[in-house]
């Protein structure tokens, strides 16, 4: 009998946890986002040339954590060329797919932006990859998105564009401080 009762332990210390489980608790990732909620001053720059200066706004962003502290949700206001703005992302980490996974729209475009890509712990930084529909041409651009976290007072969305056969261009750049 304690032989046995033994061998069931011991095969309950081997068993893989819930996939269900793992998949709906917070991660190493997941408490990082945690550390980035509040008010954020937000400076904004986005180059519509690559060649020119880029244009510049100061906006205000909140920062919470939802859904049982997997999402970071981030709430951006204030005014983009000459037009009140507001934009909202969610920032998570996908604990089956192993993935960062990003998720915005704001009130100047009626689509949706969805990026994925990895984490890299050791740069404190994410690189994110997605398409989005040119509202002008009609034809799809290809987006990636480097998210970094530089220290515990900033978060950097850096914002790149590639369409057709042209080269990846800088278009966008978020600096969230606290």
């Amino acid at each position: 009998m304690f032989l046995c009762m033994g061998l069931c332990l011991h095969a309950q210390e081997n068993t893989p946890a819930d996939p269900w489980t793992l998949y709906m608790t917070p991660g190493p990732f997941h408490k990082l986002l945690k550390g980035y909620t509040g008010e954020w001053n937000m400076d904004v720059s986005m180059w519509m040339d690559g060649s020119a200066e880029p244009m510049k706004a100061v906006m205000k962003s909140t920062h919470a954590m939802i859904s049982n502290d997997l999402f970071l949700e981030m709430n951006q206001v204030g005014d983009m060329m000459g037009m009140p703005f507001t934009a909202r992302i969610l920032l998570g980490y996908n604990n089956s797919s192993k993935q960062v996974e990003l998720n915005s729209y704001t009130n100047m475009g009626s689509g949706m932006t969805t990026l994925r890509g990895s984490w890299d712990d050791s740069k404190k930084r994410a690189e994110l990859k997605g398409i989005l529909t040119d509202p002008v041409s009609g034809k799809t651009i290809n987006v990636r998105q480097v998210v970094s976290f530089p220290d515990t007072r900033t978060l950097l969305i850096e914002n790149y564009d590639q369409s057709g056969a042209s080269a990846e261009k800088k278009t966008m750049e978020f600096r969230c401080t606290k």
